[in-house]
């Protein structure tokens, strides 16, 4: 079939107007399933009417550098099969489940290129004549533009085109779990398909079988668990949370001779800059930059290249399916909604953005919105008695800081928030003069209490929970089980009939630490002004964030900075029977 292979005769949408796909769609239509779409998006991409980054530009112009090599051949009527294929599927998921799948043209474009490639006769390699030409796929692209369900498409539509006996596919992932969603995608694709793509497997709980011959499954990152396949397509999704190459030197190392195998990586960017994933990205950008040679290697990156993450041409840069698959006014509301600390801010910018963000430490949430928190009124001493009141308890080791939070729940579920906090008085005469006059500051408005001697008496600790039973409210506590803490609680049940629950640390307080992150961003959640060693303390604060998108507060690498008082209120956060509706935190 003939097609252009100047650039300039790629606007079939203005050069031949009426032009119609299978299903009567008109070109001028963004759903045009057919080949002829793949080289409109290179002509919109390289005429700037899609906004594209450096790397989109890229992969277009190592296209059309393509369409003049006398020993490749393009076979255009595969991106028109892999279009009918697709139509023959239906959507799992969302406003368009049960609806057939329309590729986008810079889907069409992808698949274009992986299964339209092939060696002809005046290749150097004579072995190679008749195979495709990409063994390896790198789609680098923002969370939402359905990745997952492109890893799905190439699985079905490689089966379709397998001329080896017995193919064995597999979904690799981080953990099983994770493998599972390319899996089950594949499942649901199947089940919902046309009775000619559906009488072709036997859909299983664990696998997929192939009535001809051969399986799809689901792998876990353990190489181990693919020694004895000989892979025919391996996929690899969410490279970015695979601890280390194995996987993919194992699916490599089994294709072999392979007829036409594939290794189809697919991931979003990560905070994790010293990881596999991020080696490939810089390799296959080295690609796209000519500074690497690899013939057999499809690479498609999409990334925003603005710094302003509300700039929405980088929406458009890292988001090939906007205003599709991911609509703008989400888009909107998730940038905003980062502000609240520069970890959200990173959030935002791996997931939606598409950058790779590599920190370790990031500050807990903005000066501004700390300062605003903390000059609100606070009720008094009498208002604080009639409210609700949970608690949280972080124990020092033996001779460090000890914090108790209370936090008292008023009209409209606006919390305040009041700390007291010990440490014994050998510590304190033992802090450097910067620290010294920090910690005087909580001595003076007595949200800190010199306590023992050489060690934390907590002894008064215990009697300072008892007040506050008897004072206030109290409606739970937590601990931190660890330094004591367990112990702590079993003396402190013992002698009171009061138990104190015990809260893990670390992501354990994930979800206490992003209400208290959007409360205090909304004004919801009030700090008395003169409660110095809480204000430190929440300014201490580090975060990270785990792979599955889990915040750590974290101390900062100066261990002389401490966090207690925001370890303590995070766990009386986790106390409270709160769900997160919006922004706000409503009662339950």
């Amino acid at each position: 079939m003939q097609y252009p292979l100047d650039p300039k005769d790629f606007n079939f949408r203005g050069d031949n107007p009426n032009l119609k796909d299978y299903q009567d769609t008109s070109i001028q239509d963004i759903y045009f399933q057919g080949w002829q779409s793949a080289f409109q998006y290179c002509w919109d991409v390289l005429n700037e009417v899609k906004i594209s980054s450096t790397a989109e530009k890229q992969s277009v112009e190592r296209f059309i550098k393509d369409l003049h090599r006398e020993d490749l051949t393009l076979n255009v009527k595969m991106a028109d099969f892999c279009c009918i294929v697709s139509n023959s599927l239906k959507h799992e998921k969302g406003t368009l489940a049960n609806t057939p799948i329309k590729l986008l043209p810079w889907q069409i474009f992808h698949f274009l290129n992986l299964f339209g490639w092939t060696y002809n006769e005046k290749v150097e390699d004579k072995k190679t004549i008749g195979w495709r030409r990409f063994s390896k796929s790198f789609l680098f692209i923002a969370r939402g533009n359905g990745k997952t369900q492109m890893a799905a498409i190439t699985a079905i539509v490689g089966l379709l085109l397998n001329t080896n006996g017995r193919p064995v596919i597999t979904c690799s992932a981080s953990s099983r779990d994770q493998a599972k969603k390319p899996f089950d995608d594949i499942k649901g694709l199947i089940k919902k398909s046309t009775k000619s793509i559906k009488t072709m497997f036997d859909v299983r709980e664990h696998d997929i079988k192939i009535r001809s011959g051969g399986v799809i499954k689901p792998t876990s990152s353990m190489a181990s668990n693919l020694e004895g396949d000989r892979i025919y397509i391996g996929i690899l999704d969410e490279l970015k949370d695979h601890p280390d190459s194995s996987v993919a030197n194992a699916i490599s190392s089994s294709q072999g001779a392979t007829k036409d195998a594939l290794l189809y990586q697919i991931t979003t960017a990560g905070p994790n800059i010293n990881c596999y994933a991020h080696d490939v990205y810089r390799f296959c950008k080295q690609i796209l930059n000519e500074e690497i040679l690899n013939d057999n290697y499809l690479v498609q990156i999409f990334e925003s290249e603005c710094e302003d993450p509300s700039d929405q041409k980088g929406w458009e840069q890292a988001n090939p399916s906007l205003d599709h698959a991911v609509f703008r006014h989400i888009l909107k509301y998730d940038q905003k909604s980062s502000l609240v600390s520069p970890a959200e801010i990173a959030n935002f910018a791996t997931k939606h953005l598409n950058k790779w963000h590599q920190f370790a430490e990031s500050g807990f949430v903005d000066t501004e919105i700390i300062n605003n928190c903390f000059t609100s009124s606070f009720p008094s001493e009498d208002e604080l008695k009639e409210l609700p009141c949970y608690m949280g308890l972080d124990l020092a080791a033996v001779s460090d800081l000890s914090s108790i939070v209370r936090v008292h729940i008023g009209k409209g579920n606006k919390l305040y928030v009041k700390s007291q906090s010990f440490i014994p008085h050998s510590a304190y005469e033992s802090l450097p003069m910067n620290l010294k006059s920090i910690y005087m500051k909580g001595i003076n408005s007595k949200s800190l209490r010199l306590c023992g001697t050489k060690v934390t008496d907590l002894e008064e600790i215990k009697d300072e929970i008892r007040h506050y039973y008897k004072t206030y409210t109290v409606e739970d506590t937590g601990i931190d089980a660890a330094q004591g803490g367990e112990r702590f609680a079993e003396e402190y049940q013992s002698e009171t009939g009061y138990e104190l629950a015990a809260v893990n640390q670390g992501y354990g307080l994930s979800d206490a630490a992003y209400r208290l992150l959007r409360g205090m961003t909304l004004g919801n959640i009030v700090f008395d002004e003169n409660d110095h060693m809480m204000r430190w303390c929440i300014e201490n604060g580090r975060t990270y964030i785990g792979q599955h998108g889990d915040m750590k507060i974290i101390k900062s690498s100066n261990d002389s900075l401490k966090i207690d008082c925001l370890v303590a209120l995070l766990i009386a956060m986790a106390m409270i029977p709160a769900v997160e509706q919006g922004f706000g935190i409503t009662l339950v």
